[in-house]
């Protein structure tokens, strides 16, 4: 690859990023992004699904311990 080449694809790629900035047509139709997002959105929600229930006494111990010794006591 000579110098003259390197200058050439920097052009060309940079004719592509004007281009695609130009264009008012998206890239990817909106039912395809709808239909990738839904899919993101079941895999989330089956992964939050998969979580253990919390446990009631261990959030209550969490939250006592919070109030009861603060975490910059004051001289």
């Amino acid at each position: 690859m000579t110098i003259t080449d390197f200058s050439d694809e920097q052009a060309a790629k940079r004719a592509a990023i004007r281009k695609g900035r130009n264009s008012t047509k998206p890239a990817v139709p909106a039912d395809q992004v709808l239909a990738l997002l839904d899919a993101d959105l079941a895999r989330i929600q089956a992964a939050i699904d998969a979580l253990p229930p919390p446990s009631f006494h261990g959030l209550m111990r969490v939250l006592v311990s919070r109030t009861i010794t603060p975490r910059n006591p004051r001289p």
